[in-house]
């Protein structure tokens, strides 16, 4: 699996000035990509594009959780070069155990000054030799491991509370794409559909004891694999099959319910912001006293 990458030359702002108002629409963005449907890594590239463009931040990198092997992969980065991109673990399992470490306990991690950092792998820190500032921000859903997002900044970035906050929140829709609950299964045996004849050479040779594996038996026909019939694409639901028609509800309720979800978790956003204001305040007063 290769992770989708991209190298944005450009530079960008590297001040000290919070994310602020450039997240407030992050949520619906993502939640725009995620009624698209989008096959895994073709979703993580578009998560990575759209966060370092809305964060602005050096580069990023989405890293999705599989569950059977208990580890990250990397999935798509933006802005990293390859040997950042390989130090992530270049589409396999992810070695740099921060982020595995901060999903696992549900914690944002934040590394300052992480070019001096030595805990962290030489062709991340060379990142920025100036300054630069790795954020991992846990992805879970229902409380179980989904991913991670790594952001790099360089210079002097910082980050508030309730920056980390929405980000973290708007991340959460997400979740059920970048969390690969089926890494590691083999892929399953062909059925196969024994002929009358053939049914009744194998029941012969039963009788005899010679069948160590009937599904061995020839001669057979294979049948052919199901297939799942096409994601709903935004076709006119008068045209559509009822199961079509069932999916397309299915996904509008899901969506309609994220959307929902992050209108409260921006409301919360709103009164951690009010109530930071008022400490300040406060904590202005007691020093003019």
């Amino acid at each position: 699996m290769q992770p989708a990458t991209r190298s944005d030359p450009r530079p960008l702002p590297t001040g000290s000035s919070s994310a602020g108002g450039s997240l407030a629409g992050l949520g619906n963005r993502l939640v725009g990509l995620f009624a698209k449907r989008l096959p895994r890594l073709e979703f993580a590239g578009e998560v990575a594009r759209v966060v370092h463009e809305v964060v602005r931040v050096t580069a990023v990198a989405v890293l999705g959780y599989e569950v059977r092997r208990e580890r990250l992969v990397l999935l798509a980065a933006e802005g990293l070069n390859t040997e950042a991109v390989a130090a992530l673990g270049g589409g396999e399992a992810c070695l740099w155990d921060i982020p595995l470490r901060s999903l696992r306990n549900h914690r944002i991690s934040m590394i300052k000054d992480a070019h001096k950092n030595p805990f962290v792998p030489r062709p991340l820190a060379e990142i920025s030799r100036l300054g630069l500032t790795i954020v991992a921000l846990p992805i879970l859903q229902n409380e179980q491991p989904a991913g991670v997002v790594l952001l790099f900044a360089a210079g002097k970035r910082s980050f508030t509370d309730a920056d980390l906050y929405t980000l973290s929140q708007a991340l959460l829709v997400c979740a059920p794409v970048l969390r690969d609950a089926d890494a590691g299964e083999p892929e399953p045996r062909p059925v196969t559909v024994q002929s009358p004849a053939a049914q009744e050479t194998l029941a012969k040779l039963a009788a005899a004891g010679a069948i160590i594996d009937p599904g061995a038996a020839a001669p057979a026909t294979t049948r052919p694999p199901t297939v799942e019939p096409p994601r709903w694409q935004g076709a006119d639901a008068r045209a559509l099959p009822l199961d079509f028609e069932a999916e397309r509800h299915r996904y509008e309720e899901e969506v309609a319910s994220l959307r929902r979800d992050l209108e409260q978790a921006n409301g919360r956003v709103r009164q951690l912001t009010l109530q930071n204001h008022s400490l300040q305040r406060e904590r202005d007063d007691l020093l003019q006293q």
